[in-house]
């Protein structure tokens, strides 16, 4: 139980320090961890220099999920989930153009 008490502890400094709730805080880790996981398949097309059995057009939507989600987190100020978005984003408009580069 006492560690439940510590990261309950870490939510509420997170957000004294940063003034965010915890809600922003979890959805801005799922943000970063998800833009990790883009930056991977960057790195993989980078090495490959080849496209297969993919179509560009659903990273081109969720890439556009992406944009609106920066000017939604901007606007209700959940600035943990704008940077990981930032993060996220970026990787997905990076790997998108290396899909038209590389595509048959």
């Amino acid at each position: 139980m006492e560690y439940l008490n510590g990261v309950y502890g870490l939510f509420n400094n997170l957000k004294e320090v940063f003034n965010m709730n915890y809600l922003d805080i979890i959805n801005g880790l799922f943000e970063v961890i998800g833009g990790g996981m883009v930056w991977l398949n960057v790195f993989k097309i980078r090495k490959d220099k080849e496209v297969k059995g993919f179509d560009w057009k659903v990273s081109g939507f969720f890439s556009s999920w992406g944009l609106w989600n920066l000017v939604f987190y901007w606007g209700v100020g959940c600035w943990l989930s704008w940077l990981g978005g930032m993060f996220l984003c970026l990787g997905n408009c990076v790997w998108l153009y290396y899909v038209m580069k590389y595509k048959d």
